[in-house]
Parts: structure tokens; C-alpha cells; sequence
């Protein structure tokens, strides 16, 4: 049976939506009332362009990752799973008033030491995804799944081969307008946020540099530098906070730009990817969620 992943760019005001029809892989985009997700505004009409899927499918819903919580939890070491996850519970109950109103989206284990256990606990608005998942109900799909867009770029590059199970990588998704950083250890997202500049202002026209003119290579090169210094920043932090190794750097881009070899060389550990579909490359968070394997337990639905 196929899945239709969905996701929402809040950036550009779009639903977006991808599935097969027979071996071919298609993805549409819808645009979206502004006001949609700030005011709670969901219904079946914003879920409209479902209708024209009309295969028995599988629906997986990727949330951006600004509607997610992280959350790391430190427990002592106990051997009873139901025990662990009874000291999570008690300690997201501690931290998250009116727990109750949250949707706990994943819980991954991570294991720091041999005295204590580690969990990454990812969490939602709960009346926001009611609202996603009773719309969606209107167009009667087998089943319906909901993640967030680090765990379905963290599947994607796996099930590509871009990045091994037990590796720990920093992984930049740079888009036309944005961009998405992801610190990806042993298959676990154990942090990310969205920077709001991508390839326009980094390699081409963008009003941010106040000119319509494409930037000059000098400019191309110290704009790529502001964000390799923020990766490099982010990965000495999260590395030192979480234990975590040898964290390397990737760079992805779905627009044919070739960054400067002697850059990545001096910044150390960082690399280019290349995805040749440019689909898959443009879409990594809706094409993790096209396969049936998903990382960590703890899905709802």
C-alpha cells in the first residue's frame, strides 16, 4: 500500500505533498491561507488537494520542525522498560505543565554512560495534530501517521546511504529562502532549528543584501562562512552538552552550486552533498517519510 506524505512550509505558506502514481514520483504544491496555523484554523478544506489521491493509501504527516519540543531526559540506569518509561513520564510531567495538552511524537534512547539512561523526548501541540488528524479523516485514509521533519531527514539520508546508523553528523538543508540544521547522532535528531536565509542570500539574488544583483563571489564566500561558523558552533556545543564525538558537518543544497573546496578544507570535517534527483533533494523531510521504516518508537498514531 502506498504513503502520501504531507508536510506544511510555514516559511512560504504551502502545503506540500508528496506520493507515487504507478513508478512515477510526484510532489505538488498547495498554497495555504497565512492564518492557517495561527489560528488554529484547520479543517478538511485545508487538506482539499487530498482528494484528487484516490488509491487505498497510507497517510504520514511530517510537522515542521517549529511546531516540535525537544526534550533530553536523564534517568538512573534500570533494567524494567516499564519502569524507564514511568521515570519519562514523571519527568515530562514535571517540566511540561498541563501535560495532557502536549502529543508525544517520539521517545529515542540514547545511552551516555553506564550508570545512567538518556532519552530524546519529542513533543507536540495535542489539539494542533487532533485538528491535522480529524480533517484528514474526511478523505479516509488506511491509517495515519504523524512525525516531525529532523526524523524524516534523518530516515531519507539513511535509506539514501548518505549517512551510516551509528554516525553523528551536523546536516545543513539549505533551501531557496531557509535553512534547516539538523544534528543527527546514532539515527537520533538530538537538536535543530531553521536559519532564515538558504541559497538565495548565500549564493545568488536576495533583497537581504539589499541588491537585486547577484552577490559577487567575495560576498558568496563570507555569507557562506557566517553559516559555517554557526555549524561549527552548534556542533561544539551540542557535542559537549550530549558527549557526542566527532560530529561532521554536511552541506546540502538541491541547486547546482559548487562550494569552495579550500572553505571546507580550513572549516575541517564539512562536506558537500550531491543528490542528483532533484525531487528527493528538494523534498528530503517527504521522502523519509515515503518509506515504512521510522526511527526510534514512540509514534502515535
Amino acid at each position: 500500500m502506498n504513503n502520501v506524505a504531507i508536510t506544511f512550509d510555514t516559511t512560504n505558506c504551502l502545503l506540500r505533498t508528496m506520493y507515487f502514481k504507478g513508478s512515477s514520483l510526484i510532489c505538488k504544491d498547495f498554497e495555504l491561507d497565512k492564518d492557517c496555523f495561527a489560528n488554529n484554523d484547520i479543517s478538511p478544506k485545508t487538506f482539499a488537494p487530498l482528494s484528487n489521491i484516490s488509491v487505498p493509501t497510507n497517510l504520514v504527516c511530517v510537522l515542521p520542525d517549529d511546531f516540535v519540543a525537544c526534550s533530553y531526559i536523564e534517568i538512573p540506569s534500570v533494567a524494567a522498560k516499564k519502569r524507564a518509561e514511568s521515570l519519562v513520564r514523571l519527568e515530562l510531567s514535571s517540566r511540561f505543565k498541563q501535560i495532557e495538552r502536549y502529543k508525544v511524537l517520539l521517545v529515542s534512547k540514547a545511552t551516555i554512560d553506564t550508570s545512567k539512561m538518556a532519552y530524546f523526548a519529542y513533543l507536540t501541540d495535542g489539539e494542533q495534530v487532533d485538528g491535522i488528524i480529524s480533517a484528514v479523516k474526511h478523505y479516509r485514509f488506511a491509517s495515519k501517521k504523524v512525525s516531525f521533519a529532523s526524523a524524516m531527514t534523518a530516515n531519507a539520508l539513511c535509506a539514501i546511504g548518505l549517512i551510516c546508523k551509528h554516525e553523528n553528523v551536523m546536516f545543513a538543508d539549505i533551501k531557496s529562502n531557509y535553512t534547516r540544521v539538523i544534528a543527527i547522532a546514532d539515527m537520533i535528531p538530538i537538536g535543530f532549528t531553521t536559519i532564515p536565509y538558504g541559497s538565495d542570500y548565500l549564493f545568488g539574488n536576495s533583497p537581504l543584501i539589499g541588491s537585486a544583483e547577484r552577490t559577487t563571489e567575495n560576498q558568496d564566500r563570507n555569507n557562506l562562512k557566517r553559516l559555517l561558523r554557526l555549524l561549527e558552533e552548534m556542533r561544539d556545543t551540542l557535542g559537549g552538552k550530549y558527549h557526542i564525538p566527532n560530529i561532521s558537518i554536511r552541506l546540502h543544497t538541491a541547486i547546482e552550486v559548487a562550494l569552495p573546496k579550500d572553505m571546507l578544507e580550513d572549516y575541517g570535517r564539512i562536506e558537500q552533498i550531491v543528490i542528483k534527483d532533484k525531487l528527493i533533494a528538494e523534498n528530503l523531510e517527504l521522502f523519509g517519510a515515503m518509506n515504512n521504516k521510522f526511527i526510534g518508537k514512540g509514534l502515535l498514531f
